[in-house]
């Protein structure tokens, strides 16, 4: 074929690759949404991690906690269970998967009914859980620690060799101790938490890591507690009264929010304790608690810890009731509420200012408003802001909200600012719902971090209420003059539940987590945005520190190469300091090391090749020849020399696997999806299975949802108007009275129940129905949804049910702490093999020993390579003599390596022109691992070039049909999940680990714009090398049509066949090279490349290196230098310098690779010298 038909079809097929990827073809396969709120998304809607069958609680959820960093989100329930849900690696890269559910842990009472366990807290920076319970048989309060600890020592990979005496036991074999049981122990993090009576067990102490041993002995920590309640009241004839104070007596405690105090209140007694360096106490309980005594008189309702803009005070604000003053109300309800409207209230604020002391300020506050509050909420710490850049800003910036649940389920939400409490909005149960009958039922409220956002759940709802902080003008003391909570957004179409927990928390986009009957639910923020000046918002790896922001750049040289790379070092500025001086003379060093290095490079290489040719080369040749004898030739001795080290390096594998640990990088992430692609949970697990029954107001189409809900609406108005009547006009008469007399800022309420206007009630209902118009409609007609499991039918009903049923073939559901499954169907069908032979993925040393011998395999098949291009066999030794790549194969077995080791095998079919067995090899491996299309434009070249039209569709549709076959069941079940994992190209991999263009700072590295120059770079670079590559071809081709229409004598018929090989030799090594080159300019231009990756070229590379004519004293320093370069460096400054070698290394390789094609084979020429050959010369 021509060159310039082959440049069209190549150029017409790269642009179309280009514009599908760039115009954003895939943008249309969204995530599933559950939920028809148009604002908040449930992630998803059942259990599908790994344990989904204990991952839930038995009872209602009372405590979801979790610390400032977000790490482990915990829930806690009656049933004596706290569950741990750990976060993700890259928790803003995959929004919808925050944490995955890592273990439970026995609290005090697990299997005693006598017990009952209240509440759960995890202090500011996550190293212990609190734990309140109360034994009612003993009358006894339980304030129990769980401190977090490293287990050392463990061997969680069942090892099938043990010549060596086993490290330790599987870490769930301490459970017995610990009380904690990981469910997914492979991936060897092996953190848990320990009650404190259990770290004096001396097994347990041999096998905490040293970093933990050392946490325990510095860091501050709480310490359990346990007392005996008093019973107040025994009157027989106060039956009544009894119930209610045995009610009330129920202990409280509360976490700072500095995380340095602890409150627990009982018997009309706070007590405050202070952390303290457990290994002081040694469990004796010799630690001072702050008292703070209430009056026998009043009962305290609730005591809450108050988010001060100081850190170092702290402030407690207790609601209290005066007992003293009954009241003479009626009966009923109406009756109850008068009942508490005559008890007196009080609601004080101890602050402890010098810290030694707490002070009383009572504040000011209607007493009907305190009367009838049972809970307190208030805001969160202040949160680590990068913006803010001086204590008084800090200061300026959080206030302090609280919120008061009162009997008739109303949430009212004030502020606290300058020791008085300003009541900013009430908002009453919504006019569709009847009010709870059970006094025990709370309304689920919490601020977020920066107290922008309160979610409300009332009990017995189907509904969150989402309201969003407003802030007004600024006084010249930097307060806001006023703050309103509007209703942004309702979560709707849930299941009902009586009470439960709710929690806040943000990473980039704001989170709610709830419960539904001991299940957690969590929910994302889709247009809200958490801002750039919290740092979690910015994490790209929690694992990571946040990259600074540009506006908060201290001036420090590390962080302006963060920022800026190199090019900071090349800035001209004014400043004439001593540090830009520093920085001058380094901007002149990389000047000049850089010319000077291409310089010495283009010098050196000049002088090495004749010195190699002419003296180093008939030196060696000289020295072998020596010490050959008989059939030992210099071939033999390469031959040998070649399959000792092979033999040595296997050898070495099975000492490495025995006898040394190896290092967790992506094999447990693979268990882990192999074992969700195989345990699907029951497809009925939805918490969207009781609505359709229990909710008629709930649909799925706009119309039936629009007439059902007003017509359910106009039902639920009547009944609240019926049973409520009398409490809503003289109750809200009451308060309403008094609003005003507590600085009460009128607001136009979003949900006005307590007016009794048809008009109001019409402008709620409207605005209610307002807020699910339009998800409503988007869900109108569309047939595949499916309300029961909340998920899209697509084809999956065609699929037999022996493998619905026994695979879970939605991408949507494999997800890891290292992130989801990223690779084709093909990838899960190849590990689901190695899963079985591994004994399901338990025994990590099968999978080492299986990578051990793909090694020794691929070492041989590079060698047939290079014997096949008639190359140096040191091309070949290179290699092996690798210790990364060993060290990745081996010791971290990656997952890169099975794919590259069949491109090889790919390399060696292409040599052989079996192109039909070539396309159906290279689809398997397309499927196994994307990376492998970069290969793609030079099979295309390839196939223009000895095959026909008709040959290349076929061989293309073999590819097609294939992958088509490879990711059937799965595009039948979720055709959008499966595009949008496993062929996502939009994937940024991260600065901070990158091996390549790190050396120009995160900002433009991160920059999509730098993206597009790189891809459009290495677009250009292909179709210059491909059209190169075509020339030689065409050369190649006319010259070997020449020499066939030879008509020379039968004596030359010998040397004409030598010459036939010779060119076919030539050909060969051009589509070799072609094929091995295309994958190296993506190498060359890959905005990001892990260290795994350099297994994708450096098999290859010594090869590329021979062919661009380089010396072998130079193929040998660049081998060298990607080892060396290609790793992680401590210095941050070698770091930077190192990926910047490293480029003009690979930059030099390529300029070196256009200019100079060896493909000879000999230095004397076979060609027979006749005058055809004279005259094709002459040509």
């Amino acid at each position: 074929m021509k060159s310039n038909s082959f440049i069209k079809y190549i150029t017409f097929a790269i642009i179309v690759f280009i514009n599908c990827v760039n115009c954003g073809i895939f943008k249309f396969l969204e995530p599933v949404n559950y939920i028809s709120s148009s604002k908040w998304r449930l992630s998803r809607d059942r259990s599908m991690n790994i344990g989904w069958n204990t991952e839930d609680h038995n009872h209602t959820i009372h405590s979801i906690t979790t610390s400032s960093s977000g790490q482990y989100i915990i829930s806690c329930s009656n049933d004596k269970l706290a569950k741990f849900h750990r976060v993700l690696m890259y928790p803003n890269l995959y929004p919808d998967w925050t944490h995955l559910y890592y273990g439970e842990l026995k609290l005090r009472g697990y299997g005693n009914d006598d017990i009952e366990n209240l509440k759960c807290l995890q202090t500011l920076d996550g190293k212990q859980l609190l734990t309140l319970s109360i034994n009612k048989k003993e009358n006894k309060v339980h304030l129990d620690t769980f401190t977090l600890i490293e287990l050392d020592s463990i061997e969680n990979r069942n090892p099938i060799i043990e010549i060596q005496s086993k490290e330790g036991p599987n870490i769930n074999q301490l459970s017995n101790i610990t009380n904690f049981n990981i469910i997914f122990p492979l991936d060897d993090y092996n953190e848990v938490f320990v009650n404190s009576s259990s770290l004096k067990s001396n097994l347990l102490k041999s096998h905490i890591s040293k970093s933990s041993l050392n946490q325990l002995e510095s860091n501050y920590h709480f310490s359990p507690y346990t007392t005996t309640l008093i019973n107040k009241l025994q009157q027989k004839e106060q039956q009544q009264e009894q119930q209610q104070q045995q009610q009330e007596s129920i202990p409280i405690f509360d976490l700072s929010l500095n995380g340095k105090h602890l409150l627990l209140s009982y018997d009309n007694k706070i007590k405050i304790q202070k952390v303290h360096n457990q290994s002081n106490d040694n469990g004796s309980q010799k630690f001072k608690w702050e008292i703070i005594t209430i009056e026998s008189r009043y009962k305290i309702q609730d005591v809450v810890f108050l988010a001060d803009n100081n850190e170092n005070d702290n402030s407690i604000l207790v609601l209290l009731l005066d007992l003293e003053n009954s009241g003479s109300g009626g009966s009923g309800s109406s009756g109850h509420y008068h009942n508490q409207l005559e008890k007196k209230a009080k609601l004080i604020l101890y602050k402890n200012i010098d810290g030694k002391k707490w002070r009383p300020i009572e504040l000011e506050i209607s007493n009907i408003l305190l009367s009838t509050s049972l809970k307190i909420i208030r805001n969160k710490a202040l949160p680590q802001n990068d913006c803010i850049t001086n204590k008084q800003q800090q200061q300026q910036q959080q206030p302090i909200f609280v919120g008061f649940q009162d009997e008739r389920f109303t949430v009212h939400i004030g502020e606290i600012k300058k020791d008085k409490l300003i009541l900013i909005k009430s908002l009453p149960l919504p006019f569709h719902q009847e009010l709870p009958n059970d006094p025990n039922h709370r309304v689920s409220m919490d601020f977020s971090k920066d107290s922008k956002i309160l979610s409300i759940q009332y009990p017995n709802s189907n509904q969150i209420y989402i309201y969003t902080r407003d802030d007004n003008d600024y006084d010249d003391d930097g307060y806001s003059e006023s703050y309103s909570f509007r209703l942004s957004s309702i979560i709707d179409d849930l299941p009902i539940r009586s009470h439960g927990s709710v929690l806040l928390f943000n990473f980039k986009y704001n989170y709610l987590v709830t419960n539904f009957d001991g299940h957690l639910s969590f929910f994302r923020d889709l247009e809200t945005k958490v801002s750039q000046c919290d740092p979690s918002s910015r994490t790209k790896s929690f694992y990571l520190p946040s990259p600074p922001l540009k506006t908060n750049i201290t001036g420090s040289d590390r962080l302006e190469l963060e920022q800026f790379g190199l090019l900071y070092l090349l800035k001209i500025g004014n400043n004439k300091s001593s540090s830009f001086s520093t920085i001058s003379q380094i901007q002149i060093k990389i000047l000049m090391y850089t010319i000077f290095g291409y310089s010495l490079v283009i010098l050196l290489q000049r002088l090495l090749i004749p010195l190699e040719v002419f003296y180093i080369g008939p030196l060696v040749d000289k020295i072998l020849k020596k010490i050959s004898f008989g059939k030992i030739n210099i071939q033999n001795i390469q031959n040998i020399l070649f399959y000792s080290i092979a033999l040595v390096i296997l050898l070495l594998s099975f000492y490495e696997i025995t006898f040394q640990p190896a290092y967790t990088n992506d094999w447990p992430a693979h268990i882990h999806h192999i074992d969700q692609f195989l345990n699907p949970p029951p497809k009925n697990n939805s918490i969207f299975n009781s609505i359709s029954e229990s909710n008629s107001n709930i649909g799925f189409s706009g119309d039936e949802y629009l007439n059902s809900n007003n017509n359910n609406n106009n039902n639920n108005n009547n009944n609240n108007n019926n049973n409520n009547n009398n409490n809503n006009n003289e109750g809200e008469n009451d308060l309403n009275k008094l609003f005003p007399s507590i600085q009460y800022r009128q607001q136009t309420d979003d949900i006005d129940s307590s007016s009794s206007s048809s008009s109001s009630s019409s402008s709620s209902e409207d605005f209610f129905n307002s807020l699910n118009i339009k998800s409503q409609q988007q869900q109108q007609g569309n047939n595949n949804f499916n309300s029961s499991n909340g998920n899209y039918q697509y084809l999956s009903k065609y699929l037999p049910s022996f493998l619905r049923d026994k695979f879970d073939f939605n991408y949507n559901h494999y997800m890891h702490y290292h992130g989801p499954n990223t690779y084709p169907g093909g990838f899960l069908y190849l590990y689901t093999l190695l899963y079985y032979i591994s004994n399901h993925g338990q025994s990590l040393q099968i999978f080492q020993f299986i990578w051990a011998f793909l090694e020794f395999f691929n070492f041989i098949i590079i060698k047939k390579i290079c014997d096949k291009l008639s190359i140096p066999i040191i091309l070949a030794i290179l290699p092996i003599l690798s210790n990364r790549l060993h060290l990745y194969n081996v010791r971290v077995v990656i997952n890169d390596f099975p794919s590259t080791f069949l491109i090889h095998i790919c390399i060696l079919l292409l040599i052989s022109k079996r192109f039909k067995l070539f396309s159906t090899l290279f689809s398997i491996i397309v499927s196994l691992k994307l990376n492998t299309i970069f290969h793609s434009p030079a099979i295309l070249f390839i196939f223009f070039n000895n095959l026909s039209i008709s040959g290349v569709i076929l061989n293309l549709a073999i590819m097609a049909f294939i992958q088509l076959l490879v990711g059937l069941p799965f595009l039948m079940v979720n055709p959008v999940a499966y595009f949008t994992n496993a062929y996502d190209f939009s994937r940024t991999l991260l600065w901070e680990k990158t091996r390549n263009f790190k050396f120009i700072g995160r900002l433009i590295y991160d920059s999509s714009l730098f993206n597009i120059l790189l891809l459009l770079l290495l677009i250009l670079t292909i179709i210059i090398f491909i059209y190169k590559y075509q020339l030689v071809v065409d050369e190649v081709n006319r010259l070997l049509n020449v020499v066939k229409n030879n008509t020379g004598t039968t004596t030359n018929n010998g040397n004409n066949m030598e010459m036939d090989e010779e060119i076919e030799l030539k050909l060969k090594r051009i589509y070799v090279l072609s094929f091995i080159s295309v994958n190296f300019f993506a190498v060359v231009w890959a905005r990001g490349l892990y260290t795994p990756f350099m297994c994708w070229y450096f098999y290859t590379l010594p090869i590329i290196l021979y062919f661009a004519k380089f010396s072998y004293t130079f193929i040998i320093l660049f081998w060298l230098a990607h080892e060396i370069l290609f790793r992680f460096f401590k210095d941050f400054y070698i770091e930077m310098l190192g990926t910047f070698i490293f480029f003009n290394i690979n930059l030099l390789i390529l300029i070196r690779l256009y200019n100079n094609f060896n493909f000879t084979t000999s230095t004397k020429s076979t060609i027979p010298r006749t005058k055809t050959n004279q005259k094709i010369k002459t040509q």
